[in-house]
């Protein structure tokens, strides 16, 4: 059987030139460098954004927690209330941009890695 098989194939073994496997290895790559730019991309606006939004939420806290010495023992329960769900906004705000920042390292040392062993 074995032999009926190998006396079936008429037509050589080729394979593609060498030119063309550059072409198809340079593609896969260049997937790769763009799925981590992507990545890396939607990683630095969702930083910027969330940044500006906590800059916004830190203002608002000052102004609602006031500039007075004593004002803490004059604060009524709604500024209260108000004041611990912007703390609780600003912790999970920065902890978010923690995260993001170590994602948007990861990926730009993923990048270089990629790079450094794919040069071409």
């Amino acid at each position: 059987m074995l032999v009926e098989f190998f006396k079936s194939r008429t037509e050589p073994f080729r394979t593609r030139s060498g030119d063309r496997d550059r072409q198809t290895d340079a593609a896969r790559i260049a997937k790769i460098m763009e799925a981590i730019d992507e990545a890396l991309s939607g990683s630095q606006a969702e930083r910027g954004g969330l940044d500006r939004r906590l800059g916004d939420v830190l203002a608002r806290a000052a102004i609602s927690g006031g500039n007075g010495d004593d004002e803490h023992l004059t604060r009524d329960s709604a500024a209260i209330d108000r004041l611990k769900a912007f703390d609780a906004e600003i912790r999970g705000a920065q902890q978010r941009l923690e995260n993001l920042d170590h994602s948007i390292a990861q990926f730009e040392a993923l990048k270089r890695e990629v790079a450094s062993r794919f040069p071409e």
